[in-house]
């Protein structure tokens, strides 16, 4: 008789965490905001303010104050409240956060072009979306943890968070270094970075739909 050989239980463990709806959903959403990370990281962390400002290195690594700033503040604030609210309720804060600091970056570039009112507003925007990007990581990963299919699965399901996450993050990377053009693609960027967080907001409702009307399953809200 023949024999049928077993799949290796790593192999079983990655199959049970990538195939369902909602880790599909959630992988997708860690992707795009990868992407989207990178692609700020390059323009507001560096290359706008190079072009654009006239700075030079000692001076941008001056301003990356307002990242440090932003990633801690974005983290001891969604400590308290992701605890008492939950995931979905708090994705509201991080969301809206860098959605409206990339849609007021964008006005500002239509009314200012590239320095979009002065490096005052400038780092206020840099700022803003280091908070929300800090407290979207912060979210995303307990997401993962909630939604990993056992307990001894949550560290693989974490693992392949960041795999998409670093692996959007290498697109992002190239789409911004191409569309830059000393400043001239700015307009075109934002929309993008708009686009994503309005693509991410549909994933994180559809999320909240499908996984609240999970029966027999233990949620935090």
């Amino acid at each position: 008789k023949p024999r049928h050989r077993r799949s290796p239980s790593w192999l079983n463990s990655i199959k049970s965490v990538i195939c369902s709806e909602v880790s599909i959903l959630i992988f997708t959403c860690s992707v795009i905001m990868g992407c989207f990370t990178s692609s700020f990281g390059i323009i507001v962390a560096s290359v706008w303010f190079e072009d654009v400002y006239g700075f030079n290195a000692f001076d941008v690594g001056l301003v990356a104050l307002a990242i440090f700033a932003g990633e801690i503040t974005g983290c001891f604030t969604l400590q308290p409240l992701i605890d008492t609210y939950g995931v979905f309720r708090c994705c509201i804060l991080s969301y809206g956060s860098i959605l409206g600091a990339c849609i007021s970056a964008f006005i500002l570039w239509m009314a200012f072009g590239p320095t979009i009112g002065g490096m005052v507003v400038a780092v206020i925007i840099l700022y803003v979306l280091y908070f929300g990007w800090e407290s979207f990581f912060i979210q995303h990963q307990i997401l993962c943890i909630q939604n990993s299919p056992s307990a001894s699965h949550r560290s693989l399901m974490l693992m392949m968070n960041f795999i998409c996450i670093t692996f959007g993050g290498m697109g992002g990377s190239i789409m911004a270094s191409e569309l830059w053009n000393g400043g001239q693609g700015m307009g075109l960027i934002l929309l993008i970075w708009i686009g994503s967080i309005v693509v991410c907001c549909v994933i994180y409702a559809a999320l909240y739909f499908m996984t609240n009307n999970k029966p027999n399953r233990t949620r935090s809200e």
